[in-house]
């Protein structure tokens, strides 16, 4: 299968992609929007921006550095950060992923997790944040209940011999966002 590329979901402000080529693709309000491929650089020079690659969103701010990349092994979305802090979010699951932090979003037997393959990161799951370092790993299993009620289940595995389960429930709404919407996220794309 091809390799995930990375979408602008919405953003307000300038961002700017540096290719894996070498070449420079600055995007504006009203520009063409382009996706972008693995192993691009990605600043966010004004504004906020969203992205979303393979169920995995991405929130940005302004002076915000990350490359987005995909790991040969796993396929799973890697993100890494070279200025500022950017959140990584999956099912009910967040990372905030600060300068110099790696993480990967990987799917493996039907479980997908945030692996921390550098730094260490806060996540936050059901309202509870926990520090996992280089190595850790958080499992993130989403079922879909009836109606619009989602059931989240989170494995915390901060130091690789202790594991911390949270089951949330939420209760999805719909809310407009006051940025400029470049195109719909994928809907119902559960890695």
């Amino acid at each position: 299968p091809a390799a995930p590329e990375m979408k602008i979901v919405s953003f307000t402000g300038q961002i700017q992609i540096k290719m894996p080529d070498g070449s420079i693709v600055g995007v504006v309000p009203g520009a063409a929007v382009p996706n972008i491929p693995a192993g691009a650089e990605i600043t966010v020079v004004s504004g906020e921006a969203v992205l979303s690659a393979g169920g995995t969103a991405v929130e940005c701010n302004a002076g915000d550095a990350l490359t987005f990349s995909v790991d040969a092994k796993s396929g799973g979305v890697e993100i890494a950060t070279s200025a500022g802090e950017v959140t990584v979010s999956v099912g009910g699951t967040s990372a905030a992923v600060g300068t110099g932090d790696k993480v990967e979003v990987a799917t493996n037997g039907g479980k997908t997790g945030i692996n921390v393959e550098s730094g260490s990161v806060a996540v936050t799951s059901g309202g509870q944040t926990t520090e996992v370092a280089t190595g850790g790993s958080v499992g993130v299993a989403t079922s879909q209940g009836s109606g619009d009620t989602t059931t989240t289940t989170t494995t915390i595995d901060s130091d690789g011999d202790k594991d911390i389960d949270v089951t949330t429930t939420v209760t999805n709404t719909n809310t407009t966002s006051p940025t400029q919407d470049i195109q719909s996220p994928v809907s119902g794309s559960t890695p």
